[in-house]
């Protein structure tokens, strides 16, 4: 059987680190970095560009300050986007603050299906470790999930955490652990 996927778009968006305050300033580089700023001009550039796209992935990291009035002010940048958002955790991020201040056209969603492509978006976030992780049960939704999608159907899968190395000694030393059984199962 020829399997051909009809076109899915998508712009994908990580590490954004914002701050309840337009004007805060990252602390941890000497670069003048103003993360809210530079998400609300990324989201301008992207939004005009949006036709044929269907959706915008935000994987992680949408935190810098984890408060509420952070996610808020995240939630109203991307209540203007012209698309659906659907988003996931990284470790900078609070799950439940997140599922509280996200809502609109934001979606905290692990399976979305876009034409014959099945979106699997995994939560790799572990309270208070900056490494990336599955727990046995979300394994197991991982391989459930994958089972279930038609063999004429194509999986595309988003986390925060990287499986494989990517040379990077600083970033390799946080990527997901266990990387072994996702690669297995996927």
């Amino acid at each position: 059987m020829n399997k051909t996927p009809a076109a899915v778009r998508l712009f994908q968006v990580t590490d954004s680190h914002c701050y309840a305050s337009d004007d805060s300033r990252l602390t941890w580089t000497d670069m003048p970095i103003y993360p809210n700023l530079s998400l609300k001009a990324m989201l301008a550039h992207l939004g005009v560009r949006s036709d044929g796209y269907q959706a915008l992935m935000l994987t992680g990291d949408l935190a810098q300050e984890e408060i509420p009035e952070t996610y808020q002010r995240v939630n109203a940048m991307l209540n203007q986007f012209p698309l659906p958002v659907y988003a996931i955790p990284g470790n900078h991020d609070i799950p439940q603050m997140m599922q509280e201040n996200l809502n609109g056209n934001v979606q905290l969603a692990d399976h979305v299906v876009l034409g014959n492509w099945h979106l699997l978006l995994l939560d790799t976030h572990s309270d208070g470790n900056p490494d990336g992780r599955l727990s046995d049960a979300q394994f197991e939704r991982f391989e459930s999930q994958l089972a279930s999608i038609p063999d004429d159907h194509f999986v595309a899968v988003f986390m925060h955490h990287h499986p494989v190395p990517i040379d990077s000694e600083w970033m390799d030393v946080h990527g997901l652990a266990a990387k072994n059984l996702f690669l297995a199962i996927s």
